[in-house]
């Protein structure tokens, strides 16, 4: 490009010198007019041809800007907690506390310009999250000690009518074996993955959508049959949008669930789900999901239930710009970690409340209740609430205080446990 510049100048100045000389003469003979003239012509195709060099360089030079135009913007993070609890393998027996530091290091790679040809006509994300969860007791319970890789892929698409959303997750992590077996403690490790995938169509207000769903983990030695496990789903919706940001519709999701690992085909089930609700600004401080169903499940071995009634809600309200509300409530058959035990009829509600101090302290409690009925006649109720205190210190910097209580009581002795759990942590971003 410099080159083209200096030629650009200089055929600028020669032409310009070329041009004084002519006006300067007073006569010519017939010869020498004649090559003046085409000492001229020559020139102005030269300078012509410059210009012509460096419209091509340029074009040449945006072609390779676009080529490349692929980048990834990376940001790191770090969230770290120092965390006591006086029961770290919820157990009603044998009760151990411990001490234990547990760090999150991280990268989160954001794609743009994916498409360029079509980049005013769609809209577009692309962010992968990758890192790793890490645990290391201080003095008691060095089975806590662990590290837990993760990936997760999240992608949007839009474009005229069209959504596409996929979200995929992938851990190598462990789980508490007395969610697995009551009473047992320690930890199990496992390989899990939970996707995604939806698109939907508007027709003006009414639209059709399309979806998947679908969780698996498969637990390692001696939990690897028992336990492991793939939930997949079908959802299909109509929906009527009665405003921009308010939409109603009705769902039909149809799904099997298995234990992928054990000789025996018995546990496995196939089920299907009809649901109606809403979702988004459901009034001027109202936000969220709400939607009510009927569930029936055929079990391989022969036992069906059918017309069981499901309720599930993620609402948000918002008293004022500083003060929030958050009820999560869900009622419905459910898969459980206890494998043994089978479906677990499940009634669960959960109330936060999030409050703006000022511009940097913010305050947030909780409080759940779970209430889970299994076929062989065991029921538990759960009882926890949490409290914690977050400060911004900086944009790239949080701190937080929290404590935390939980206590399940349950027919089945083994299967009780409480705790008391108490954090300091950190969140930094780079």
């Amino acid at each position: 490009m410099k080159r083209t510049l200096v030629l650009l100048i200089l055929g600028t100045l020669l032409l310009f010198s070329y041009s004084s000389i002519f006006a300067e003469q007073d006569a010519y003979n017939k010869d020498e007019a004649i090559l003046l003239a085409l000492k001229e012509e020559a020139m102005r195709e030269a300078f012509q041809g410059i210009e012509m060099n460096a419209l091509l360089d340029g074009i040449d030079n945006d072609a390779g800007r676009t080529s490349s135009s692929l980048t990834f913007n990376p940001d790191v993070y770090l969230k770290t907690d120092l965390i006591y609890n006086t029961n770290v393998w919820n157990v009603a027996d044998n009760i151990k506390d411990d001490l234990w530091l547990s760090l999150n290091p991280g990268v989160k790679l954001a794609l743009s310009n994916l498409v360029e040809l079509y980049a005013n006509k769609l809209r577009q994300k692309l962010e992968l999250d990758l890192g790793a969860e890490i645990t290391h007791s201080f003095y008691r319970s060095v089975a806590l000690n662990r590290e837990s890789p993760y990936a997760k892929i999240t992608y949007d698409l839009e474009g005229g009518r069209n959504k596409l959303k996929l979200n995929s997750y992938f851990v190598k992590g462990y789980d508490l074996i007395s969610g697995l077996v009551s009473g047992t403690q320690g930890l199990t490790g496992f390989q899990g993955n939970t996707t995604e995938l939806n698109w939907e169509y508007s027709f003006n207000r009414l639209g059709l959508g399309l979806g998947y769903k679908g969780a698996m983990r498969e637990y390692s030695k001696e939990y690897k049959i028992s336990n492991s496990f793939a939930d997949n789903k079908g959802i299909i919706t109509g929906f009527l949008n009665l405003t921009p940001k308010t939409r109603v519709f009705l769902e039909y999701d149809l799904g099997r669930y298995e234990y992928t690992k054990s000789p025996t085909n018995t546990g496995n089930y196939d089920y299907n789900t009809l649901w109606v609700g809403a979702n988004g600004k459901l009034s001027n401080k109202l936000f969220g999901l709400a939607k009510f169903g009927y569930n029936n499940y055929e079990y391989d071995g022969g036992i069906s239930k059918d017309g069981m009634m499901t309720v599930k809600a993620d609402l948000e309200y918002r008293q004022s710009s500083k003060s929030t509300f958050f009820l999560n409530l869900s009622i419905g058959d459910t898969s459980t970690g206890y494998a043994d035990l089978g479906i677990d009829r499940q009634y669960s509600v959960a109330l936060s409340f999030l409050r703006d101090i000022n511009r940097k302290l913010s305050f947030k409690g909780d409080l759940s209740f779970t209430n889970d009925s299994y076929k062989d006649g065991q029921v538990d109720d759960t009882f926890g609430y949490s409290l914690s205190l977050n400060y911004l210190f900086q944009k790239w910097m949080k701190m937080k205080l929290g404590y935390e209580y939980r206590d399940k009581s349950s027919t089945n002795r083994t299967a009780e446990y409480k705790y008391n759990k108490y954090f300091l942590g950190a969140e930094l971003a780079f």
